[in-house]
């Protein structure tokens, strides 16, 4: 490449660069331009507003919506006698012109239209003139704001500002007179204006409504003595032993020399009205009315339920307080105060968290580290943690406590003295270890009584046994009588020492059951033709109703057996000869299910607990004839503790038993035992 040819390259490319460019250029800066004319002519068109506004012959005061700048116009300048021109006034000028009231009122209003565009309506003074302001809002067509304006005119019968001669406007005073007279008819609030001879110069719909009184008649401007007379015919006053006097106080109104305080006024419905009454410059009084029924009610029912509240919370006969997130109290009671000895100046004052704390330090003596102490309490007390505890203190008293969050953030602290019930429970419980004892003790007692008898009686049943058999010679038939009457009285007696022995340990825990795989059905034939013998010679029918499936049990064999033949043993001595005792058996679910059932006397219903019981008997009334033959049975002359044993095996296996009767109908005795065995280890376990 030459050396032309290196100048003409990069010339070429900056000036196709420059063609391709020079139309974003063009346009961007045409864009410019117009934009910068747009802004002039909004900024034009803004100072042709404000000068509209500066020029037009009603007073107001504008917030312009973009830029939040403020524009009072002259009318409103000279109206507050804040000079010819308003240009460079603000707000609080406007504010500082009126009475400090007035200015407060005007303040809250137009804080509210700037902030969510509340518009409003209310009245002013400014030398004595009532003055009535407008606060409005201007939206564009999108919704957004343009301006908040507030506009002002004087109320009916005052005097206008002076115009100066320079100023062409037609006839301000008479247009601010209509105006106001419309913002007045607007306005909610009652309104009446009396002038300086004392008839009324202007009343709007509100104050008509209230007075019950006709709007022609008001319009003719009657005197403030004719409407009350008016108001008195139409029980629209307060209803006073002295209206003369009452009359003549509302008329002394009318030369009032400063706003006076607002007074209620109570009508025979029940209404009650608030009037507030202010002078006017050139004579006269504005009456402005407001309805307090609601809020007098309502600050009564408060007030009510506050009483109410204080007076529960006194007779309670717990200790409660409130203590409020900040740490102060916000509540309390005079239980509240005895219990932790305070005084009721402090609560009153609102007692500190820490200050009640400190106070607590006299019934705890028994803390070492009282400040780690009382700032554990604190936090705990402020975590906003339900809980619950007693506190033992040191003057012997005992206190039960709650502590309850509260949605507000505060904390409910209640305190119940409890040192009656404290001392009862431990009294009771005393009592009752000292029953536990005394019940160990005489199990132990009989038991070891029932040990030395035991040993004696198998001599005897020993030697009976060896002389019916004839060891030592042949014995006549009235000594083999008397040889087997022996035999069996011991062998009864020896029965009543085993149950006492087996009861016994029982209740002292230390019966341990045996337990392994058992065939239900052996089991059942071998508990049969123990009593077989027995129901032959009563001359009872002996039923069986078992499958030989029924399969397998996991319990104590010997102490199984031991339930199902006494039992047996009770329904053949209660079953009259001619009778029948059925024993069933059946698996329900995870249960085995024996019952033994007969067709003898029952017993009588009040006495089926009481039979359940250790040393319990009862002797059932038999059908005549029936004999006395029989033996083993609770009531033929044992110790009353077949059916407890029964019941207490069957418990330590887990199981349930259950005894109904009929008297004359029969007995049905039914056990309830889990299948699997496990039930059983548990229970005796526990």
């Amino acid at each position: 490449m030459t050396g032309a040819e290196n100048l003409l390259y990069p010339a070429l490319t900056a000036g196709i660069a420059l063609l391709l460019g020079a139309p974003a250029v063009l346009y961007y800066k045409r864009a410019a331009e117009r934009a910068s004319n747009r802004a002039l002519l909004a900024a034009e068109d803004a100072d042709r507003a404000r000068a509209l506004l500066a020029a037009c012959p009603d007073a107001s005061f504008v917030f312009e919506g973009a830029r939040g700048a403020e524009f009072c116009s002259r009318r409103l300048a000279r109206l507050l006698g804040l000079g010819a021109d308003g240009h460079a006034l603000r707000f609080a000028d406007v504010l500082a012109a009126l009475p400090p009231a007035d200015a407060e009122t005007l303040a809250r209003a137009t804080e509210r239209l700037r902030s969510d565009g509340t518009i409003f309506d209310t009245v002013v003074t400014r030398g004595g003139i009532p003055i009535a302001v407008a606060g409005t809002r201007a939206r564009d067509a999108g919704g957004g704001t343009v301006a908040d304006s507030l506009w002002f005119r004087p109320m009916p019968g005052t005097p206008a500002p002076s115009t100066p001669a320079s100023e062409t406007a037609p006839s301000p005073a008479a247009e601010g007179e209509t105006f106001a007279a419309d913002i007045l008819e607007s306005l909610a609030t009652p309104v009446a204006v009396f002038a300086a001879d004392g008839r009324l110069a202007a009343c709007n719909a509100a104050c008509a409504g209230l007075w019950r009184l006709e709007r022609r008649w008001l319009e003719t401007g009657p005197h403030l003595g004719e409407v009350l007379e008016a108001l008195r015919a139409r029980r629209r006053l307060p209803e006073v032993p002295d209206f003369h006097a009452y009359k003549a106080e509302q008329l002394a109104l009318l030369r009032l020399a400063q706003p006076a305080q607002p007074a209620l006024i109570h009508l025979p419905d029940d209404t009650v009205l608030s009037m507030r009454a202010s002078p006017r410059q050139d004579g006269g009084a504005v009456f402005v009315y407001e309805d307090v029924t609601g809020d007098l009610a309502l600050k009564s029912s408060l007030k009510t339920a506050t009483r109410v509240q204080d007076v529960t919370l006194d007779n309670l006969h717990e200790g409660v307080a409130v203590f409020g997130a900040d740490g102060r109290l916000k509540l309390a009671n005079r239980e509240f105060a005895r219990l932790w000895n305070l005084k009721p100046e402090s609560l009153a004052a609102g007692l500190r968290l820490a200050d009640f704390i400190e106070a607590m330090r006299p019934f705890r003596r028994d803390v070492e580290d009282w400040p780690a102490f009382a700032e554990r309490l604190a936090g705990r007390l402020l975590s906003r943690r339900k809980g619950e505890g007693r506190i033992e203190r040191s003057n012997d008293t005992v206190i039960d406590y709650a502590t309850v969050p509260l949605p507000d953030g505060a904390v409910l602290l209640g305190y119940l003295d409890a040192t009656d019930r404290a001392r009862t429970e431990e009294t009771l419980l005393e009592r009752a270890l000292a029953f536990e004892e005394a019940a160990r003790l005489k199990s132990q007692f009989i038991a070891n009584v029932s040990h030395e008898i035991r040993t004696p009686l198998t001599s005897v049943i020993g030697f009976a046994e060896t002389l019916d058999a004839g060891y030592f010679g042949t014995l006549n038939p009235r000594q083999t009588e008397y040889v087997r009457h022996i035999h069996e009285s011991a062998r009864g007696l020896m029965e009543v020492v085993r149950d006492i022995l087996d009861l016994a340990s029982i209740e002292a825990g230390k019966l341990e059951l045996e337990l392994d795989a058992v065939d239900v059905h052996a089991m059942l034939v071998a508990v049969l033709n123990l009593v077989r013998e027995r129901a032959r010679k009563r001359d009872l029918r002996l039923e069986f109703d078992a499958p030989h499936d029924i399969g397998w049990l996991r319990a104590d064999e010997k102490r199984l057996k031991h339930v199902l033949f006494h039992l047996l043993s009770n329904a053949i001595a209660f079953t009259p000869p001619r009778g029948g005792v059925r024993l069933l058996a059946a698996r329900e679910g995870d249960e085995m299910v024996f019952a033994v059932a007969d067709t003898g006397v029952g017993i009588p219903l009040a006495d089926l607990e009481r039979v359940q019981k250790a040393f319990e008997k009862v002797v059932p009334v038999r059908p005549a004839g029936a004999g006395n033959a029989g033996t083993g049975g609770a009531g033929t002359g044992g110790a009353g503790l077949g059916l407890t044993l029964v019941r207490r095996l069957i418990e330590l296996h887990g199981g349930t038993f259950e005894l109904k009767s009929l008297p004359n109908r029969g007995t049905t005795a039914t056990c309830r035992i889990p299948a699997g065995g496990a039930k059983a280890k548990d229970a005796f376990q526990m």
